[in-house]
């Protein structure tokens, strides 16, 4: 007699299913893929807000250098720039991460 055959088994296996639902199953054991997409997507995450800051700081310097009043406004943009990437990324992250079996960005 295989393992698949018991009825009790079956039963088990059903309710469990049933309790956790389609999606929270593929959540709770579906493998998720690791691939070089998920990698590149990743580092162009981090790409996007370290270019973008170190833009702002070399406004800022620049602004700075030639007299412009609101140099300072550069400055806010180098540390509102992450957050501000860092707040879409998760977004994306989380509404990726509530499909079981879908592939998340990685480093």
């Amino acid at each position: 007699m295989r393992l698949d055959d018991d009825p009790q088994l079956v039963e088990l296996a059903r309710a469990v299913w049933v309790a956790l639902g389609a999606n929270e199953y593929a959540l709770a054991l579906r493998l998720r893929p690791r691939k070089f997409r998920g990698f590149l997507e990743g580092r162009l995450w981090l790409g996007a807000g370290a270019t973008g800051a170190t833009a702002f700081t070399i406004a800022a310097a620049f602004f700075f250098q030639t007299g412009h009043r609101w140099w300072w406004m550069c400055l806010v943009g180098v540390l509102l720039w992450p957050a501000a990437v860092a707040a879409v990324f998760l977004r994306s992250y989380r509404r990726r991460k509530a499909i079981g079996g879908r592939e998340l960005p990685y480093v």
